[in-house]
């Protein structure tokens, strides 16, 4: 991203934060839409956000020390302390017009930007991730989190917290290692006229 002017700087940063945030702590758009600074807090030396989400349920998530740092960075870029106080009322993510919150819609508009940035940038024989990236969201962003923990061998108890899934089997769904077997196993069936190519 471009960083000629102070604006383009503001909006890298942000983006940045926002990347971050989306795929370490896997938020949905309305939590970070409604959410403010001191709902990171740091307890016997670990860090935790605490989120009211779907239906109104409070819980609190493990902050990894890579969204630490992001949150000391962007904080620190926006002329913050480097960690939230309990007072910290500032919201997560702000306009940089005018500093106010931004909500969910404005979220997605600056993802869409951004995918379509991205999906302009791949070579013309990936039309097909093209079309994907472009159909991106916030939520998107939710799904590579909560797939990536999976991939990563983090315990699936611990991915559903995360996650805050009340049934194991929604969490499930991300789990993609019996697919990728079969579909390695599928691959032993070949065309003979194939094989002298």
């Amino acid at each position: 991203m471009p960083e000629k002017t102070i604006r383009q700087t503001e909006e890298k940063e942000r983006l940045r934060f926002i990347i971050s945030f989306l795929y370490m702590l896997g938020p949905r758009a309305s939590e970070l839409e409604h959410q403010r600074m001191n709902s990171f807090r740091e307890e016997r030396g670990l860090w935790w956000w605490y989120v009211v989400g779907k239906g109104d349920k409070r819980a609190k998530v493990p902050v990894p020390d890579d969204m630490v740092l992001a949150l000391v960075k962007y904080r620190k870029f926006r002329g913050l302390s480097a960690v939230p106080s309990s007072k910290d009322m500032s919201p997560l993510l702000v306009s940089i017009k005018d500093g106010t919150p931004i909500t969910a819609r404005r979220l997605n508009q600056i993802l869409k930007q951004l995918f379509k940035v991205a999906a302009d940038l791949l070579p013309p024989d990936m039309e097909y991730k093209k079309e994907k990236l472009v159909a991106a969201s916030a939520h998107w962003g939710r799904h590579t989190s909560i797939t990536a923990r999976v991939d990563s061998g983090m315990n699936t108890t611990f991915v559903q917290k995360d996650a805050r899934h009340v049934d194991p089997r929604t969490t499930n769904l991300y789990i993609h290692s019996e697919d990728e077997r079969w579909h390695e196993e599928s691959q032993k069936l070949r065309l003979k006229w194939n094989e002298g190519e």
